[in-house]
């Protein structure tokens, strides 16, 4: 039996000096020790790979790339903390290109861009990888400009478990659907007249986003809807859809919704309404406003970081006379710093559960950490679990064993082993401090879990079930046999009067315990 003692987070019992302060400030991490993507990163979402498997929600990318290292990608890839994975034979065809990705109720993952074979299953433009395999989503979306990224642009899961598509496509399972489109599982719907242009350029939506009120936003460039009058900024009410406020005044890249409900817009334009804004702009639901002085080139992303604070990245080198090197965060007055920013271009944001945030695009240095394509950024450097203890089963005289496993980039991570709440004494199971916890049949049954601690803080793993089937008593050595060998312990023990040979354990050795374990031994068990 391993004995216990009361649990006190590791974290709370170091000695916290100055420059331990320091190291647990917002830091840019490399995504992996593995081999680095060979291109352009343009979309990310995070996704549970195994279901209710032990592995937690991990990034996936999609855009342009073929390989990480000897790793053949085809254009989408599953991060892991070891380095990139392959989902089947990726994605191919067409420009070759993934620029939108979402995962439905049902746990698939959905990819979409522009491409034509998905694992060599013919698609048009999007598909769904159920973890095996990929399948194509009817018909797809056809129709669409090849001229430069063209495709499907944006991708939402609405609350009802549907998906909306938008893009540069004029066709949804061969009918009529400009811009955008809807899936409901067994065929695609257009939305109303959809999204179109009266101008040279090609009508496109590049960002969706759902309202807390129940509303749609669609941004990108185009400028009408039927007869309804548009400007790069829409929203549907569910049966058609509206300006929002005059719109912008050139195409919009990027959106994100506030908590309290405000649409936060990003792209290339000057004004926002009758507002001048550069480049990124707020909608409280009757007026917009500017960020600031904005920022000085266009934005290709944007998100809500984990403290509620507005992030962008795109195009731009400043913000005003201040330097902001492709990303930025709004901190309610001005745009601040994160770090030295990217050395290109960055085109997707977005938020891991972990609260980190994940960086795409055209860079091969974040804040002067090599980390081509894709970077993390820690704003406290806190450890997170990657994958936590499964449950184990044991029988009589067998060993297992349960593990954890922490995502890279943190420094000296620590681990301690609780059973039911408490921590498992190293004395009694000196691997209670490790990642893995060894277990023997003379383990207690329970509830078992993982708490990995830095200087920085604390991650919990999920409980999992350790469960021993208990030896035959008459199985004295443990083997899962009883035979002449029992029986020979016994014998010995009972003759030297040992209390090992007390088997109704009242105390004493005598002839109500060989006459137990004779039965015991004659029944097999």
């Amino acid at each position: 039996m391993m004995n216990a003692r009361p649990w006190v987070p590791l974290a709370a019992s170091l000695c916290l000096h100055a420059d331990a302060a320091a190291q647990c400030g917002p830091a840019y991490l490399n995504g992996h020790s593995g081999a680095a993507l060979s291109g352009r990163v343009r979309a990310i979402c995070t996704w549970d790979p195994d279901g209710p498997g032990p592995r937690r929600a991990m990034p996936v990318v999609g855009g342009r790339f073929t390989s990480a290292g000897t790793t053949t990608l085809n254009n989408i890839a599953l991060w892991t903390e070891d380095g990139w994975q392959a989902l089947g034979g990726g994605l191919t065809g067409g420009l070759g290109q993934v620029s939108a990705l979402a995962v439905l109720p049902t746990g698939q993952l959905v990819a979409a861009g522009h491409f034509l074979s998905a694992g060599g299953v013919p698609v048009e433009s999007i598909a769904a990888w159920d973890g095996s395999s990929w399948r194509a989503l009817g018909g797809g979306l056809t129709g669409m400009s090849t001229v430069t990224v063209g495709g499907v642009r944006a991708l939402l899961v609405l609350p009802g478990g549907d998906l909306l598509a938008g893009g540069e496509f004029n066709l949804a399972d061969g009918q009529l659907a400009r811009a955008i489109a809807r899936w409901d599982g067994v065929a695609w719907h257009p939305l109303a007249n959809g999204l179109t242009t009266t101008a040279t350029y090609d009508a496109a939506v590049f960002a969706l986003a759902a309202h807390p009120d129940g509303s749609l936003y669609a941004v990108g460039q185009f400028n009408r809807s039927g007869a309804a009058v548009l400007s790069h900024v829409a929203r549907w009410d569910g049966a058609s859809w509206a300006d929002v406020g005059g719109g912008a005044n050139a195409f919009v890249t990027a959106i994100a919704i506030t908590g309290d409900g405000d649409v936060l817009v990003g792209g290339g334009f000057s004004m926002a309404g009758t507002t001048s804004a550069s480049r990124v702009a707020r909608w409280d639901g009757s007026a917009w406003s500017a960020l600031g002085s904005g920022l000085s080139d266009a934005v290709r992303g944007l998100c809500i970081g984990p403290s509620g604070e507005v992030v962008a990245t795109g195009f731009f080198t400043h913000s005003g006379s201040q330097a902001r090197n492709r990303v930025a965060r709004w901190d309610g007055t001005t745009w601040q710093q994160m770090g030295s920013g990217l050395s290109a271009e960055g085109l997707v944001v977005a938020r891991h559960w972990s609260g980190e945030l994940m960086f795409g695009g055209e860079f091969l240095t974040a804040g002067g950490v090599s980390s081509a394509y894709f970077v993390r950024r820690s704003e406290d450097r806190r450890p997170w679990i990657v994958e936590d203890p499964s449950d184990v089963d044991i029988d009589c005289g067998h060993g297992a064993s349960m593990s954890v496993v922490v995502a890279p980039g943190f420094d000296n991570p620590q681990f301690q082993w609780r059973r039911g709440g408490v921590a498992i004494d190293i004395n009694e199971n000196p691997s209670a401090q490790s990642a893995t916890l060894l277990l023997s049949g003379e383990s207690e049954p329970g509830s078992y879990d993982c708490v990995v601690s830095t200087a920085c803080g604390s991650d919990m793993s999920r409980s999992a079930t350790l469960d021993v089937t208990p030896c035959c008593p008459a199985d004295l050595n443990h083997d899962g046999f009883v035979n002449a060998d029992d029986y020979d312990l016994f014998a010995e023990s009972f003759d030297a009067g040992d209390l090992a040979a007390d088997f109704n354990q009242d105390g004493f050795v005598n002839a109500d315990d060989y006459d137990l374990f004779a039965e015991s031994f004659d029944a097999g068990c």
